[in-house]
C-alpha cells in the first residue's frame, strides 16, 4: 500500500537521495551537498514543499517543489533554485509521462560548455565597443551601484549578487561600464573555488568546471555588443584561473554563445 507524506529532510534525505542516484544516477548523477543545496539549503524553502510516496516505511517515490499562493500557472523545472530548467531530452520517457498528464511543451532550453585549454577571445569582441565603454572586474567601490544596477534591471537576480558582494568577493562579478551612465552591464563569475559554487553536474563535467553566471545588459544597451564582452571577460577569467571547462545553463542563445566557442551540452 502507498502513502503519500510531506517530506521531512532530516529524516528522510539520504534515502531520497539514494532514490535520485538508483532511478536517475546513470544519466545525472549528483553530490549528496548539491542535492541538498538544491532541495532545501535556499531561502526559498518552506516546510511542505516537498512530498514522498513511501510503502512500508521504504520511499519509493518523491516530487521536489516551489510552492507560492494564488499562481495562475505551474512549470517543470525552473524557479529559485533547480535541477533543470525543464525535462531533459535524454529521459524522454519523462516527458511523455508528462504529456499524458496534461503538460504542454512551450520552449526548449539549452545547457552549454567549452573546453578551455584554448580559450582565446576573438579580438573584434572588444574592438567593435564603442569609445566609453570598458569591461572590468569590479572593485569594493562597485558594491552599491551593482546593486542599484540589478534592482533596477534584473530585480531576479538581485540576490545572487548580495550575496557574491557579502563575501566580498568582487573579482568574481564582471561589470560593463559607461563613462557617462556608470554599470550598463554585468556578470557573475562561477568559480569551484568560491563558498558560493554549486554546479550541479560536476559529476559529468568534472569537478574543475567553472562557468558564466547570470549576464545581463540594460535595455537601452543592448545590441551594441556589450553582452559578449561581459561572457568574453569571465572566459578569460576562466582560463586566467586554470579551470578545464566552462559550463551555461538554461540558454537559448546558441550561436550567440557559439562565437565564443560555446556548444550544446544538453538540452
Amino acid at each position: 500500500m502507498f502513502k503519500m507524506r510531506p517530506y521531512e529532510p532530516s529524516r528522510d534525505a539520504r534515502q531520497v537521495y539514494a532514490l535520485w542516484q538508483s532511478a536517475l544516477g546513470h544519466l545525472w548523477p549528483l553530490p549528496y551537498r548539491i542535492f541538498e543545496a538544491v532541495t532545501t539549503a535556499i531561502p526559498a524553502y518552506q516546510q511542505g514543499d516537498h512530498f514522498v510516496m513511501v510503502s512500508d516505511e521504504q520511499i519509493v517515490g518523491w516530487v521536489a517543489t516551489q510552492l507560492k499562493q494564488g499562481v495562475a500557472t505551474i512549470q517543470l523545472g525552473g524557479g529559485f533554485t533547480y535541477f533543470w530548467q525543464g525535462v531533459p531530452i535524454n529521459l524522454p520517457a519523462a516527458w511523455s509521462f508528462f504529456q499524458v498528464c496534461g503538460w504542454q511543451d512551450n520552449e526548449r532550453g539549452f545547457d552549454l560548455s567549452r573546453d578551455m585549454a584554448d580559450y582565446a577571445t576573438p579580438s573584434w569582441v572588444y574592438e567593435r565597443l564603442r569609445a566609453g565603454i570598458t569591461v572590468v572586474q569590479a572593485v569594493p567601490g562597485d558594491a552599491d551601484a551593482i546593486l542599484a544596477f540589478e534592482e533596477r534591471h534584473f530585480p531576479e537576480w538581485l540576490f545572487y549578487f548580495q550575496r557574491v558582494l557579502r563575501y566580498q568577493r568582487y573579482a568574481d562579478i564582471v561589470v560593463a561600464k559607461d563613462a557617462r551612465q556608470g554599470i550598463v552591464g554585468s556578470a557573475l563569475v562561477e568559480d569551484p573555488r568560491s563558498p558560493l559554487y554549486d554546479m550541479r553536474w560536476t559529476m559529468l563535467l568534472g569537478e574543475n568546471t567553472g562557468g558564466i553566471g547570470t549576464l545581463g545588459v540594460a535595455e537601452s544597451m543592448r545590441e551594441q555588443g556589450i553582452g559578449l564582452a561581459l561572457a568574453a571577460r569571465v572566459s578569460e577569467l576562466l582560463w586566467q584561473r586554470r579551470l578545464e571547462k566552462s559550463y551555461l545553463g538554461w540558454m537559448w542563445l546558441i550561436d550567440w554563445y557559439g562565437k565564443l566557442g560555446y556548444k550544446v551540452w544538453q538540452e
